[in-house]
């Protein structure tokens, strides 16, 4: 297992800060995206005063597990198992059969899906076959089947000594009445006596202290496991959702410093706006190891959702979301020349509807500015064939496009869209 990289949070924490306050500033400058409106042309310049908090962004966690020599993106986990897609094949990969080489990239997160994650609470305990309430069952047990194999021999050897004190006096009784027979004195049966240990189980108080039994000592300080409970629920709901727990611990003997990683993941029940409380325990752990940092990351259909214990999570209106994405989207196509991509967007409930019937089932084109708004919608690529339908109108208006690029710099463009393809 690699170790999991750590950037410098608290760079990213500032970086954060300066972002949040950019966008603040950017979304001022731009009419909002959806609602009422939507349906109403862009006005330029228009300031937002107030606007809800939709999405939210956060340092989240993209997996791997390698396969042969190359490493592929978790998309699911089965049973505690890994579930990637190797060459268009679903492939489960699990580490009872042999070590699985985990790799995990920290990375911002936007997310329009959020959940509430409460009462998280992460502790050292004992794996099962550690913990000392499960040996000294065990030693009871032993003690419990020892004393009735010691009672029952007793009781066999009591049944012999009556039978056989039976017999003697009827012996007796025989040779007082025939002296001449070939019986002498009685035989002198010596008693059996049993003793119960009592006080079997001695145990002195205060942590870390060590229960006896019978004599031998069991170690009541040797965490080798770690257990992790909470609520979670979510307003939109998550039908796959699993989680990763990402433990960072230092053994006993590590030298300064020294720290590992231990990752575990567990399928959950669907979320909905319903708490749902969730409890495991994960072992794997050397003896009285310190538990230095945990993360816990939910997921759902492969793709992370953030939560309200996401690490340095920060919560954006939709505004200042699509800032953030078109800032991401140009600062990583630096010397790029591309096409206007529609980004994200409130679409209109009725679409889907209106799709399965057949309606917009066919490609448009609008115009986007280098600010990523569209105004317009036309049936052909030189824009020449205004259409003029409200409702599809006010669908184009609600998008958000990724701007064109000319060698990196954001500029004016034409855009086609397939609103049956359209995947937010």
């Amino acid at each position: 297992m690699k170790n999991l990289k750590h950037p410098d949070f608290l760079a990213i924490a500032i970086e954060l800060r300066a972002l949040v306050a950019v966008l603040i500033f950017c979304s001022a400058a731009i009419a909002p995206i959806g609602g009422s409106e939507g349906n109403k042309p862009i006005e330029m310049g228009k300031v937002v005063v107030s606007e809800s908090k939709t999405h939210t962004l956060f340092m989240g966690a993209d997996i791997f597990v390698k396969e042969g020599k190359e490493l592929y993106p978790v998309r699911d986990v089965s049973g505690g198992s890994w579930v990637v897609n190797v060459g268009g094949q679903t492939t489960v990969l699990s580490a009872k059969e042999g070590p699985v080489e985990i790799k995990v990239s920290p990375l911002l997160k936007l997310t329009e899906v959020s959940a509430t994650v409460s009462n998280l609470k992460d502790e050292r305990a004992y794996s099962f076959n550690n913990d000392p309430r499960t040996r000294l069952t065990r030693t009871l047990s032993q003690a419990a089947r020892t004393n009735a194999d010691y009672q029952a021999s007793v009781s066999q050897a009591k049944a012999v000594s009556d039978v056989t004190t039976r017999m003697v006096t009827i012996a007796q009784t025989y040779a007082v009445k025939n002296p001449d027979s070939l019986y002498g004195e009685p035989t002198k049966l010596q008693d059996v006596t049993h003793s119960a240990n009592e006080n079997l189980l001695t145990q002195s108080g205060g942590a870390g202290s060590d229960i006896s039994v019978g004599g031998a000592k069991i170690n009541a300080d040797g965490f080798d496991a770690a257990n992790v409970e909470f609520d979670v629920s979510s307003e939109k709901t998550l039908g796959n959702p699993y989680v990763v727990a990402i433990f960072r611990f230092r053994a006993p003997d590590a030298a300064r410093g020294m720290v590992q990683n231990l990752i575990f993941a567990k399928n959950l029940n669907p979320i909905d706006s319903h708490t749902n409380h969730v409890e495991f325990e994960v072992d794997g752990f050397p003896p009285n190891f310190e538990l230095t940092d945990f993360q816990m990351h939910l997921y759902n259909r492969g793709v992370e959702v953030g939560t309200t214990v996401s690490p340095r999570r920060v919560e954006l209106t939709r505004n200042e979301a699509f800032e953030y994405v078109k800032m991401e989207y140009i600062a990583a196509h630096r010397s790029d020349t591309l096409p206007p991509v529609a980004a994200m967007g409130l679409l209109p409930p009725e679409l889907p509807t209106r799709l399965a019937t057949g309606d917009y089932n066919a490609t448009v084109y609008t115009k986007v500015s280098k600010d990523g708004l569209a105004n317009e919608v036309f049936a052909d690529a030189a824009c020449s064939k205004r259409i003029e339908d409200p409702f599809l109108l006010a669908v184009i208006r609600s998008i958000r496009f990724k701007p064109a690029l000319e060698k990196g710099r954001p500029a004016e463009g034409v855009a086609s869209l397939n609103l049956s393809k359209l995947t937010f």
